[in-house]
């Protein structure tokens, strides 16, 4: 679980936790590069060393993004595992 104000790749910022499913846990952040709010979402172990639920969730996250990209107030991007 990640705390309130962990910081992420030198950019992100943990605001705090906004859900968990079956793929992870979510967290509501914000890009301090472009100071808008995101969605961070932290992969379950066996999700991020397993191929083919490792391509349905970046598979997932492309086309939430692409369905999203005509709201300027929203940043979307896929972190690497940690």
């Amino acid at each position: 679980m990640l705390a309130p104000d962990t910081h992420l790749k030198d950019r992100y910022r943990i605001v705090h936790q906004i859900g968990r499913g079956g793929f992870g846990t979510v967290y509501k952040a914000v890009d301090e590069v472009f100071g808008c709010s995101v969605a961070i979402k932290e992969t379950k172990e066996e999700v991020a060393s397993h191929e083919k639920l490792k391509k349905a969730f970046e598979t997932r996250g492309e086309t939430t993004s692409e369905s999203k990209a005509r709201m300027p107030s929203s940043c979307y991007r896929l972190l690497p595992s940690r």
